[in-house]
């Protein structure tokens, strides 16, 4: 609200000062009216998620993703027995992600969580 009362003294000045023309002034005008919608709008939708994540607090509810929450399903559960083959063939991860267009990181995760043989 500081940044509108601010734009705003300044706009009267301009007026105050007879500075600027009755067309600019009614520009002027209308883009403060669109700012305070703005700022009003923000402002009311901020308050408005913090009232939420307080009222989740009282509850007592978990915010975000549960602690040592895992996911069912990984990215590559749909070629675990094509990895499982490369790696029966014996090429490395590296050489893995590079076939299947993944990072090595992701190989490796996934390999480990699923706890597939070298």
């Amino acid at each position: 609200m500081e940044d509108f009362i601010k734009i705003n003294k300044i706009y009267f000045i301009f007026i105050e000062k007879n500075l600027i023309d009755k067309t600019l002034k009614i520009v002027l005008n209308s883009i403060l009216i669109e700012i305070e919608k703005i700022y009003i709008f923000e402002k009311n939708l901020l308050v408005q998620k913090i009232n939420c994540i307080k009222k989740k607090i009282n509850k007592n509810k978990c915010l975000g993703r549960p602690k040592g929450s895992q996911n069912i399903t990984l990215k590559l559960d749909k070629h675990k027995d094509e990895i499982q083959n490369y790696l029966n063939l014996g090429l490395n991860k590296t050489s893995i992600a590079l076939l299947l267009k993944v990072n090595v990181k992701t190989i490796k995760t996934f390999i480990e969580k699923r706890d597939l043989k070298i």
